[in-house]
């Protein structure tokens, strides 16, 4: 089994870059030996080109930032393509991004018959204007967010 994990999001836009922020911090807490069943990458965000590599994983965490849509620090979602759905439903509301992982779940889907488990991880953001750096609040909440990526990681692929 293998996992990639996504870390999305702007960081020129304060918390939206919590995304990143948090994958790179979780990158910097795999041993060697996790870092050959778990790859970690950070974009700007999510792109059709990705269900290319999408195929070759058995899990998929996504790591974004939300604003306002959870009250919680942190909120894990187990997640799959709009399989079955003859239109696509409006977007779930806790990311900007023009592509979601839901939509990526389904390209993956179609295009190569194959379907990771996924999950998102929200990590909840307070500014997301134009500006490099977080947030006091956003920065207190990169430890909470790379928790529960371990937690999950944990339950898929236990970390030694």
């Amino acid at each position: 089994m293998s996992c990639l994990v996504i870390g999305y999001g702007n960081t020129l836009c304060g918390d939206d870059g919590l995304g990143p922020m948090v994958a790179q911090h979780l990158e910097t807490l795999l041993s060697p030996q996790q870092k050959q069943d778990i790859s970690v990458i950070t974009l700007l965000q999510l792109d059709l080109i990705l269900a290319n590599r999408l195929k070759d994983y058995s899990e998929i965490i996504f790591i974004d930032a939300q604003m306002g849509l959870y009250q919680e620090d942190v909120m894990v979602e187990e997640v799959g393509p709009w399989l079955g759905l003859r239109t696509k439903p409006p977007a779930s509301g806790f990311s900007g991004h023009f592509l979601s992982p839901r939509d990526l779940l389904q390209v993956t889907e179609e295009l190569y018959k194959t379907r990771p488990r996924a999950w998102i991880v929200a990590v909840r953001g307070y500014r997301m204007e134009i500006g490099e750096g977080l947030s006091s609040e956003a920065q207190a909440n990169i430890e909470k967010g790379t928790r529960a990526v371990r937690e999950l990681l944990d339950q898929t692929l236990p970390l030694v």
